[in-house]
């Protein structure tokens, strides 16, 4: 309850700023952070099926008479006050709204950049539900992973990872699955019905109580061959060094401008302009990502999830930015690690899983 008032007074905070009596949250990701519950029907959309209206008097669900009763029952641990309206009087919506602020209020949409700054610091209890949904996505991914077959579609491979994941109450965001040579071809591969041959790359973006965790895994049905290994082994390497580096002192166009380094010493000056580096993570699976035109201070409590790639090879987890070192949120044990050193340090990070070919 504590942390709720700490997040309300951001809230005010805000909107008193810009002389206004309240601040409607319509953004489904915004009502997660604060409320620790979903209000969407379709995953994909952007704003709820219901508002939070906070004021100075209190915080109020808006909601129509589909909705309100199941989400006060099974999604949000607070006590609300409900301003309930039949699903067809969208005009009772609006009034509602007047009410409680005179009609003069500002959207989370008009103040996101705000509003984002305290979503990107966890909070204790924010950091505990976090590492169970790191370590909930891992144990799904690995056993995705195993359960891989040769001849499998790529369709079926990603029904794998979604049951997986809804098994442990994680709703499956981002899913993509590459076999063989469209590993080489796409950066975001969306399933299809190709039929995986010999290697094969996962990816799951997972999503708890809004807050979301990505990560990657490659399986393999024969011994790599030495040019993937190569790239495996630069990809590693340039993995640790955003791990590493990612602390506080330091800031994302600091790191950003240090990869792009660390690929032409790898031997792949270009292969960064192919895909997205990754950033800070949250309750978006990309909250900012890093790049030459923004520097944002690296604190204790943000989350991280970078995904270096060469065509060929990726590395992606999530992780904590701790007070003495980083908390990789991800981890899957029980998959295959290589050693790889960086700066007088031994690191493991998640290697190839080779499995034996079908008789």
């Amino acid at each position: 309850m504590q942390e709720l008032f700490s997040k309300l007074g951001v809230l005010r905070s805000i909107y008193r700023a810009r002389s206004r009596n309240g601040m409607l949250v319509e953004k489904q990701n915004n009502i997660s952070w604060l409320l620790q519950g979903r209000t969407h029907v379709n995953i994909a959309a952007v704003t709820g099926v219901a508002e939070v209206l906070v004021n100075d008097e209190g915080i109020y669900l808006i909601a129509n008479n589909i909705e309100a009763s199941r989400l006060m029952r099974e999604e949000f641990p607070f006590e609300l006050q409900v301003k309930e309206y039949f699903w067809y009087e969208t005009d009772q919506r609006s009034r509602i709204i007047s009410s409680l602020t005179e009609g003069i209020f500002l959207k989370d949409a008009e103040c996101e950049n705000e509003i984002r700054e305290a979503r990107l610091m966890m909070t204790p209890e924010q950091k505990t539900t976090y590492i169970k949904l790191g370590r909930d996505t891992a144990d799904a991914m690995q056993e995705a992973c195993f359960a891989l077959t040769q001849g499998m579609t790529e369709f079926k491979a990603a029904a794998i990872v979604m049951e997986k994941c809804m098994e442990r109450g994680i709703e499956p965001i981002v899913v993509l699955v590459a076999a063989d040579e469209r590993i080489n071809l796409y950066r975001h591969p969306l399933p299809t019905k190709k039929t995986i041959d010999d290697y094969v790359m996962v990816v799951i973006g997972g999503r708890r109580y809004g807050q979301t965790a990505c990560l990657t895994r490659f399986v393999a049905f024969s011994e790599p061959s030495e040019k993937i290994k190569r790239r495996r082994d630069a990809v590693l390497n340039l993995d640790v060094q955003l791990i590493e580096e990612t602390r506080p002192g330091n800031s994302t166009g600091r790191i950003f401008t240090q990869l792009v380094d660390a690929y032409k010493s790898e031997g792949f000056p270009d292969e960064w302009k192919l895909h997205h580096q990754g950033g800070l993570t949250g309750y978006n699976s990309r909250e900012i990502k890093a790049g030459f035109d923004g520097d944002i201070p690296v604190k204790t409590g943000q989350v991280y999830a970078w995904n270096p790639s060469i065509t060929g090879f990726k590395a992606e987890d999530t992780f904590i930015v701790g007070d003495g070192s980083n908390l990789v949120l991800t981890e899957t044990g029980q998959l295959p690690c290589k050693a790889v050193k960086y700066m007088g340090k031994v690191v493991q990070r998640p290697d190839i899983l080779v499995r034996k070919p079908m008789k």
